[in-house]
């Protein structure tokens, strides 16, 4: 059974008492699905907050009006509406994540980062991150790249003024650009849509090198 499905059956209540624990359980541990979850509980409660405004809206002018029995039809259909949107952005979610993680293959292909084999410690996690991406070791890439930010922190230079110092803060934007660029592909390749669409915005609107690939996946795939 598909995830949407699924997602739809225990936000609808149509799951068994064990069938619900079981879900709840694997939320717990499966990332992909709690954020394919999460997106359409969202689009779930948006929606039904508009529904219920327009409900509450309703009733209140009928108040104002003669009693009258209400009318379940458009309730009915209020809920049908609902429920379609729900699977609707859930089909668009998957189609998302299907395509970033297509996406991600080609532009890790085409990565090519002057890292240094000199000893930085901070180039040898970017190579020891872009190694884990191609295995989809993404858990341990996701932890390279939070010691990458870790270094580049403690490194940072606040105001560079000789010609050395000025090297060493390019050297370091550039890492810094690698390593953002680098966590966006493991998000794509994990196939989260909003912290992969997330991260490549902060990417399309700076300096970095990789800006117009920023770009063109936000066009091309989102």
């Amino acid at each position: 059974m598909a995830n949407e499905e699924r997602i739809d059956n225990y936000l609808l209540g149509r799951m068994t008492s064990d069938e619900r624990k079981s879900f709840e359980q694997e939320l717990t541990t499966n990332t992909s699905l709690k954020d394919e979850f999460e997106a359409q509980k969202e689009i779930a409660q948006a929606t039904q907050r508009v529904w219920f405004k327009e409900y509450i809206s309703s009733l209140q002018t009928e108040n104002q009006k003669v009693k009258r029995p209400r009318q379940r039809i458009p309730y009915i259909l209020s809920l049908a509406a609902c429920l379609a949107l729900v699977c609707f952005g859930g089909w668009r979610y998957s189609l998302q994540s299907n395509s970033l993680q297509s996406a991600s293959n080609e532009y890790l292909s085409s990565f090519n980062a002057p890292f240094s084999r000199s000893g930085d410690s901070i180039d040898e996690l970017l190579v020891s991150a872009l190694e884990s991406i191609e295995t989809n070791n993404t858990d341990k890439a996701k932890e390279s790249i939070a010691n990458i930010y870790s270094e580049l922190g403690k490194n940072k230079l606040e105001n560079p003024i000789s010609e050395e110092e000025i090297y060493l803060q390019q050297k370091l934007d550039l890492q810094q650009d690698c390593a953002d660029w680098l966590n966006a592909i493991c998000l794509m390749k994990e196939g989260k849509v909003f912290k992969a669409k997330s991260a490549l915005k902060d990417i399309a609107k700076s300096t970095s090198p990789f800006a117009s690939d920023a770009r063109n996946i936000l066009e091309n795939n989102l």
